[in-house]
């Protein structure tokens, strides 16, 4: 079966099986690929499967390129590159791998699974995740303030999941949807 390569900095991070008609790529936590950075768009590119071929097609403000090149919608072949801002995936027709797989070393050091979700260990990023805790721990509303882009999404889900709360559902709400005359 045909799959991605996710990499970052050349770095292998997943490995991603394409098996469905249709992959969604981008911010969006929607997207079958979730990639959280500014560069990247909500729903940025997708990957279609017609037959026997993979095709990719751009919707994004900044650009999707294969092997360097701009695109927008483009028959993907063995080993191309795809970058999409800091990210790229390498397109395999020959999915003799196992599917799935993880390059990212898992957290030896305790912490819930779910912080998995977040990878890095740089001292800023140790600081969000220990304001995430102490959120988690609080049983008041949060209310996370960030650019577009800089994983509110994700931050506000972590605080859910590792919540008292985290059996009941989760909801959000952007304020900045909502117009000024409804705020009290």
């Amino acid at each position: 079966m045909a799959h991605l390569l996710l990499q970052k900095e050349d770095k292998p991070l997943f490995k991603r099986p394409l098996d469905q008609t249709r992959l969604t790529i981008g911010r969006d936590p929607s997207c079958d690929i979730q990639l959280l950075d500014i560069a990247i768009s909500r729903q940025h590119c997708a990957i279609e499967r017609q037959n026997r071929v993979y095709v990719l097609k751009d919707s994004s403000r900044n650009g999707t390129f294969v092997n360097a090149k701009k695109i927008q919608e483009i028959k993907l072949h063995e080993g191309d590159r795809i970058q999409i801002g800091p990210w790229r995936l390498v397109f395999s027709a020959n999915g003799n791998e196992t599917a799935g797989e993880t390059f990212v070393e898992r957290r030896q050091d305790g912490e819930p699974a779910i912080l998995n979700r977040m990878l890095g260990n740089s001292r800023p990023l140790k600081k969000v995740l220990d304001h995430i805790r102490r959120a988690a721990d609080s049983a008041v509303p949060v209310c996370l303030i960030g650019a577009s882009g800089s994983g509110k999404d994700l931050a506000a889900r972590l605080i859910h999941d590792l919540s008292r709360r985290s059996e009941k559902p989760f909801v959000a709400v952007n304020c900045g949807a909502i117009p000024a005359n409804l705020i009290e």
